[in-house]
């Protein structure tokens, strides 16, 4: 028995010794062979290479993923855009900017990821265009909620979708909605909501859907808006009458402005705070007024009256609030938070602006992704 245990050890033995005999590249018949060991090396070697190139892709694609959210936070951030980033035992990245027009931006992000005491890097392009302005595609539209108080309101000549909010819909009293077809015919206009739609009264709109989608709210890029300025007011401005902005152009804020009595105004105007208007606000005959706002925008409507009080596009990064009253507004409101009416009386005839700077087409967009070689 222990001489049959010992021929199987030494034939183990014996096979433990082929084996790194071959591991270590000796040939038993040839001096110098490559052997096992070698092979499996290159193969190793190999499998590291695979591995180090598409973490240098992923990097490169991580880096443009970062450069395409600055980009969507302000467009004006693509024009020189340089930005690196080190991850600790994994690798890192540099995205530039290699070319630049008014409306698009060429990036390049670059990749690396160390192997071997050998750097691997991967360059991965993208030409991000900016969105195109256009019109708003509600009359109102709001990513909060949205509250008609105590009213009796009419939207006339609205897009199909009148009203939208990313949140709840309510009113109390009477609505209606309505929307010119291709045929010229008044119909009933929509009401959507991506959460639910309280109504205690009567709602004439068609359709009437809750639970919708969110929709991807207008953008507006005032940090690029601040460099094409005509005119620019530090801090806040209070006026009484009198006019403020000129068509086709943009004046700059840097404050809260309040306006009251009758303020002809037109062009873009851009405020860096809040906006308060108590009286009738509009452009001259043949010219356009859109009001930007970072803050909130508050409108106090000056009484009956027989033609509309406020002729703008409005757009406020806050909230957008209607006190109570008999506004006749001709245009139409964005918020990106909540849109209040207080109650009363509300007119509200839809109006395009074909000079607004408010993108509709949801920030940017990419073309040309692609790893270069």
């Amino acid at each position: 028995m222990k001489r049959s245990k010992g021929s199987v050890l030494l034939g183990a033995l014996m096979m433990i010794s082929l084996l790194a005999m071959i591991l270590v590249g000796v040939d038993t018949n040839v001096q110098g062979g490559s052997g096992l060991m070698s092979m499996v090396s290159s193969e190793h070697s190999w499998v590291q290479r695979d591995y180090a190139n598409a973490s240098a892709v992923n990097l490169a694609e991580a880096g443009l993923e970062k450069a395409l959210d600055d980009i969507a936070a302000s467009w004006s951030n693509g024009t020189n855009y340089n930005h690196s980033e080190t991850f600790t035992n994994i690798g890192s990245y540099t995205v530039q900017t290699i070319s630049s027009t008014a409306s698009s931006y060429t990036l390049k992000a670059t990749g690396t990821v160390s192997i071997l005491g050998n750097a691997i890097t991967r360059d991965v392009q993208v030409t991000v265009n900016k969105g195109a302005g256009g019109s708003s595609p509600y009359a109102v539209v709001s990513g909060g909620n949205m509250e008609f108080g105590t009213s009796a309101s009419v939207l006339y000549q609205t897009p199909a979708v009148g009203l939208h909010t990313n949140g709840n819909f309510e009113m109390t009293g009477a609505m209606a909605v309505y929307t010119v077809n291709q045929s010229g015919q008044t119909v009933f206009a929509g009401v959507t909501a991506s959460g639910d739609i309280e109504v205690n009264g009567a709602l004439a709109a068609n359709p009437k859907t809750e639970d919708a989608p969110e929709v991807s709210l207008p953008t507006v890029d005032f940090a690029a808006l601040l460099t094409q300025a005509s005119n620019t007011i530090n801090g806040n401005l209070e006026q009484s009458g009198g006019s403020l902005g000129t068509n086709n152009t943009i004046t700059y804020i840097k404050g809260n402005l309040e306006l009251n009595g009758n303020v002809t105004a037109a062009g873009t105007i851009v405020v860096d705070g809040n906006v308060e208007v108590d009286g009738t606000i509009k452009p001259a005959s043949g010219q356009n007024l859109e009001i930007l706002t970072k803050g909130n925008f508050e409108y106090d409507d000056p009484g009956i009256s027989l033609q509309p009080e406020l002729v703008a596009t409005v757009y406020a990064q806050g909230n957008v609030e209607l006190d109570s009253g008999s506004p006749w507004i001709k245009g139409a409101l964005i918020s990106a938070g909540n849109f209040e009416f207080e109650g009363g009386a509300l007119v509200l005839t839809y109006q395009a602006n074909p000079d607004t700077k408010i993108s509709y087409s949801g920030g940017t967009t990419v073309q040309d992704w692609k790893e270069i070689y």
